[in-house]
């Protein structure tokens, strides 16, 4: 099982416990809702960090089940006994965790978060948030927030680690968090200028 931060395959949290894969994404935030999942299940889980190739984000637009956009290396950390639930985010890891599903029979079931570019009944869960606007059909859960691997623990031992720091402060304190590229949307000099402006004004 894993803890906290620590996004490392911990093996079984019980020897009858489900084999869950938990298939690392090319994003952080992916991950941040991919683990966070995984981490709440008590399950067996294992994290399977593949490396894509060229091919891997044209096949998931394209809509293919194939584990032809990963390295061949990887390969041999993707074979039976399948897991009984996969989860994954992501359009480079919709053809592979589709491959692995058909591996399996159909016996693996397949979770994803976010969106789909392939159609949702070739999975059988969805996992979305407001700002994907997917329609309510019986395999998508809506929920207002993301997936995350924060618990009461995390924030306890954080909340101690920081008092100290900010006992000086006046108050009330506001924080603020701050990103950077997200698709079309560039955080350059300009932006990030405006930001800190408005900021500023808070």
């Amino acid at each position: 099982m894993l803890t906290g931060g620590d996004y490392t395959d911990k093996g079984a949290a019980s020897d009858t416990a489900p084999t869950v894969w938990a298939i690392a994404s090319y994003r952080a935030g992916e991950n941040s809702q991919i683990f966070g999942l995984a981490n709440r299940l008590g399950a067996n889980v294992h994290i399977k960090r593949l490396r894509h190739n060229a091919l891997a984000g044209p096949l998931g637009i394209a809509r293919s089940v194939t584990a032809a956009g990963i390295d061949k290396t990887d390969l041999t950390a993707l074979t039976a006994p399948w897991p009984a639930l996969i989860i994954s985010a992501g359009v480079k890891n919709e053809p592979v965790c589709r491959w692995i599903k058909a591996r399996s029979g159909g016996r693996s079931r397949l979770v994803f978060l976010g969106r789909t570019w392939a159609r949702r009944r070739h999975f059988d869960l969805v996992i979305t948030t407001p700002q994907y606007r997917l329609p309510t059909e019986t395999n998508v859960l809506h929920n207002l927030m993301t997936q995350h691997g924060v618990d009461a623990a995390r924030l306890a031992a954080d909340q101690a680690r920081w008092d100290a720091q900010f006992a000086a402060l006046p108050r009330p304190i506001l924080g603020v968090l701050i990103g950077g590229d997200s698709g079309p949307f560039v955080l350059g000099k300009r932006a990030a200028l405006r930001l800190a402006a408005d900021i500023n004004r808070m």
